[in-house]
């Protein structure tokens, strides 16, 4: 299962169809992460749907300035510090 978080909830409709189709389930929450309320209520959200195995934060990160295996590879270093 993942949780999908952002400020554009239409791409993450869209995102969230990609992964309907490829049976993923997955869930929206708006959220600007510069609101501690928001992130609050995101962190509340994905506990209530089970234990949270991983975080991927990709706020700022964008395919069209960052190259995808470097996007990877800091995500995996974050969660193999942050989520072990």
């Amino acid at each position: 299962m993942i949780v999908l978080a952002g400020r554009n909830l239409a791409k993450m409709e869209a995102a969230k169809a990609e992964l309907d189709e490829l049976g993923v389930e997955s869930h929206l929450c708006k959220t600007d992460i510069a609101d501690r309320a928001q992130v609050q209520a995101l962190a509340a959200f994905a506990a209530s749907l089970g234990d949270v195995k991983q975080i991927i934060h990709t706020s700022g990160v964008s395919p069209s300035d960052t190259a995808t295996e470097n996007i990877i590879k800091n995500t995996c270093n974050c969660n193999s510090k942050c989520c072990n």
